[in-house]
């Protein structure tokens, strides 16, 4: 995937989501959610809603957009 991103959006009500992502890829995720609902993102820079990270393939990107009401969202790099 050269000169690639990939958008997503992924809507919680109530419930968990795990996100595995590919570890080599730059990651951006935009979070929407209530104050009972919650992100776990380890390795990510958190600036307010937005949590980044670079990877090391600098030309492929993975955009996310979450919107979540209760529960939370745990972000995993393989």
């Amino acid at each position: 995937l050269k000169d690639t991103q990939i958008d997503s959006e992924i809507s919680v009500g109530v419930g968990q989501v795990r996100l595995v992502l590919p570890r080599e890829v730059g990651v951006r995720i935009e979070a929407d959610g209530g104050f009972l609902s919650n992100i776990s993102a380890p390795g990510f820079e958190k600036d307010g809603n937005i949590y980044t990270r670079r990877g090391s393939d600098n030309s492929t990107k993975i955009v996310i957009r979450v919107r979540s009401g209760v529960g939370g969202v745990t972000v995993e790099l393989i």
